[in-house]
């Protein structure tokens, strides 16, 4: 401890501003979804953070798959996602 005889008390906290929103996805990644739900092919790795964005959205987790009708829907629900945070809803 200290020498001093009095604790001082901060009378206000500096705000700090988040970068990111309430699931902790930065505008950047945001930035990545956007690109990446428009392309046509997604690698291995491209799937692995999208998967990661969506368990991150929907506090899910689930596991990283090829299978075309699932990442159909995954890319459909961050779409969803995706165009509600543009349009500011």
């Amino acid at each position: 401890m200290c020498n001093c005889k009095k604790p001082k008390v901060i009378q206000e906290l500096p705000h700090i501003e988040s970068i990111s929103d309430a699931n902790g996805i930065t505008p950047i990644e945001w930035d990545e979804v956007g690109r990446l739900i428009s392309s046509h092919k997604l690698e291995y790795s491209q799937l692995e953070f999208l998967t990661n964005i969506y368990n991150r959205i929907f506090q899910a987790n689930k596991p990283v798959t090829t299978c075309k009708s699932c990442v159909k829907n995954l890319v459909g629900k961050l779409a969803l996602q995706y165009n509600s945070k543009q349009n500011g809803i």
